[in-house]
């Protein structure tokens, strides 16, 4: 916790060297021109994130099924997520603070797309040497991307006289990524099946909650992926990356300094999803309060469905609902989280969203670790003792919030006598 507290008082000062620069920025514009330009960055950043993690997400789901020898695809991810937490609580200030937001984005995804080149030809240290790499350059790139949008929404509500606005977003990129794969990995009608190992005789019929992912994989092998194409699939993806970085480097604009505001000039986004909104309604507690159990109902709903459900083959559709489901479950819960850590972190933003990173990093790192070697049913436990453990912690926050606010407003009450 130095480390972060170190970079705490580093971004204050870093944010208060920058405040004059900006006001006399914003006198210098119109009203017009800075709305145009924050929807315009704040468009081709989300653009950006999109493309760039429509590549990254469907190759990291893949990596599982894909590089499965000594488990390197697997590995693989737990080494980003390990370094994710290092580089979130090391070295995103410095990343910054070097570069500044515009080019830290721009450096930072590089490694992305050298991940996915290094699926083209797999060995073992190329995908742990990048894994390393991608690691330390997350907590850089997605606490940069945090900022970035803060220092917009800043901006925008100072020119724009708002009091307390967010970022609504709808839509994950990953979903994308996802789609691609599927279209080119799924084999042609007309392939000879003589052709597969996939061995028939063997059935697996602990499916659902008792399900077992090292278990499975003694029982069943299946069809190995023809290699033409999943280089062409890697071929795609790199090219994705590549558009994102060209994007970004081309339209986005540069910004090097932090600005301070208040808690009402705040607004956070989560740059996985592709439709961002800045300041477009105003959010209190009690919305946020709603979203929050929204999200939570939605999780435990799906959690104690997911105990009861025993799947079979002609069950896609369920399986779909089920994944729409939880994924509008993670866009309601880390955009409000977002938000929430801009509300209790207002003059730290770059030191809040590296403890951000750490923890969500943490989690990865834990799952990869954990769940491959556990039945479903284990997992299904953990979330919903982790949802709740979350939820309390977001209730005892809420209520030191209104308590502290009912305090403020109290001492500025003046009592004539």
């Amino acid at each position: 916790m130095s480390t972060i507290s170190n970079i705490k008082s580093q971004s204050v000062t870093n944010q208060k060297s920058g405040d004059n620069n900006d006001q006399i920025s914003l006198l210098k514009q119109t009203p017009e021109n800075i709305r145009f330009s924050t929807y315009k960055n704040v468009l081709v950043l989300s653009l950006g994130f999109l493309v760039q993690f429509t590549a990254f997400s469907g190759m990291k789901n893949l990596q599982s099924s894909i590089n499965t020898i000594d488990d390197i695809g697997v590995n693989s991810l737990t080494i980003i997520h390990g370094c994710f937490s290092f580089s979130a609580a090391c070295l995103a200030h410095s990343f910054i603070g070097l570069f500044g937001l515009k080019y830290t984005l721009l450096v930072c995804q590089i490694p992305f797309l050298l991940f996915v080149l290094a699926n083209y030809n797999v060995a073992t240290y190329v995908m742990i040497a990048t894994a390393v790499i991608v690691g330390l350059a997350a907590g850089p790139l997605w606490t940069s991307a945090y900022s970035y949008v803060t220092d917009l929404a800043c901006i925008y509500a100072q020119a724009a006289f708002v009091n307390k606005d967010a970022t609504v977003s709808q839509f994950m990129a990953q979903i994308w990524g996802n789609l691609v794969a599927f279209r080119i990995l799924t084999p042609e009608r007309n392939i000879n099946t003589n052709l597969t190992t996939f061995n028939s005789s063997l059935q697996y019929d602990k499916c659902g909650a008792h399900f077992s992912e090292q278990e499975y994989n003694e029982w069943v092998t299946g069809p190995p992926v023809d290699e033409t194409t999943f280089h062409t699939l890697c071929i795609i993806y790199t090219c994705i990356c590549a558009l994102s970085i060209l994007l970004l480097f081309t339209f986005l604009d540069d910004r090097q300094v932090q600005t301070s505001g208040t808690v009402e000039a705040r607004a956070f986004a989560n740059l996985d999803y592709l439709y961002l909104y800045i300041i477009r309604k105003y959010l209190n507690v009690d919305t946020q309060f709603t979203l929050f159990i929204v999200a939570a109902m939605i999780n435990y709903a799906l959690i104690i469905f997911m105990f009861a459900w025993q799947p079979t083959q002609n069950q896609v559709v369920v399986l779909c609902v089920i994944a729409g489901l939880w994924g509008v479950s993670e866009a309601i819960g880390l955009t409000q989280l977002t938000v929430l850590y801009g509300m209790l972190f207002p003059e730290t933003n770059e030191a809040a969203f590296a403890n951000f990173c750490l923890w969500d990093a943490t989690g990865f790192v834990i799952c990869y670790i954990l769940l491959p070697h556990v039945r479903v049913t284990v997992g299904l436990v953990i979330l919903f003792l982790m949802l709740t453990f979350g939820m309390c912690g977001y209730m005892t926050i809420k209520y030191r919030w209104h308590r502290k606010q009912a305090i403020a407003n109290t001492d500025t009450l003046v009592f004539v006598p």
